[in-house]
């Protein structure tokens, strides 16, 4: 699926919801909404390199300056709150990697909102748009790193366990029986490409009743595509300062 860079003001995201992604993430009434904007074209391709169908960011009550600050040491360092939910599974052998499933993420905004007022000086304005942005920009990252960790890694079940230890394990063995250490790796990659072009063919016979892979050089233990998200995350902003966004939600 292909994605054109979006750029979309957040003002225009007020309880967005275009089945992709559900965005109802609430900053004071102060902050010029219209001048913070999110890389909605970047957040779906995350979402799908992290085997998601859908993802919702949503944020916590809204909470005034002070409420913030007084709140500020109780949730210091507190992580936003994620949660995948996974589809009914009618056949309990579907590999992880053929499973597509809904990621929620819920915004700490006490958090938010205190981290924004304690480091803003007297010489600066608390409304400034950039101060939000950063902060709401490393927030979610944080939260897409995390969820992205999870579903690609976690909650492997025990058939998808054994696979990729034996695909390690066969793998391995070939490498090191031509005498070379150089030749395990590639052997690994070798064995793993076989052992999904088999599973992709078992897989096939059921149809439209599952849904279709996620390639990965890797069986099970996505740590690949979790390698591609990092790398996207690391030099690409999802929230930023607008300065080139659409200017309607049907340009979306």
């Amino acid at each position: 699926m292909a994605y054109r860079n979006t750029s979309v003001p957040l003002s225009y995201m007020e309880n967005f919801d275009d089945g992709d992604v559900k965005w109802n993430v609430q900053l004071p009434d102060y902050v010029d909404s219209d001048s913070i904007s999110l890389n909605l074209s970047t957040l779906k391709r995350i979402s799908r390199w992290a085997g998601l169908k859908r993802i919702e960011i949503n944020s916590m009550h809204s909470i005034d300056q002070n409420e913030a600050l007084a709140s500020y040491n109780e949730f210091k360092g507190a992580e936003s709150n994620i949660v995948i939910f996974e589809d009914d599974d009618e056949h309990n052998f579907i590999q992880s990697e053929y499973k597509w499933d809904y990621g929620l993420i819920t915004i700490n905004t006490t958090e938010l909102y205190a981290n924004v007022l304690r480091r803003t000086s007297e010489e600066e304005s608390v409304v400034n748009p950039k101060k939000w942005s950063n902060h709401l920009n490393s927030t979610i990252k944080d939260s897409i790193n995390e969820i992205s960790r999870v579903q690609l890694t976690s909650g492997i079940s025990a058939y998808g366990k054994i696979n990729a230890l034996s695909v390690l394990a066969i793998g391995g063995a070939i490498g090191l029986a031509s005498g070379s250490l150089e030749n395990v790796v590639p052997s690994i990659l070798g064995v793993s490409m076989i052992n999904q072009a088999a599973s992709s063919i078992y897989h096939h016979g059921y149809g439209e009743s599952i849904q279709s892979r996620r390639l990965s050089l890797l069986p099970s233990y996505q740590l690949d595509r979790l390698l591609v998200i990092k790398g996207i995350l690391k030099y690409r902003d999802l929230v930023t300062v607008n300065k080139y966004a659409v200017t309607a939600r049907e340009s979306i």
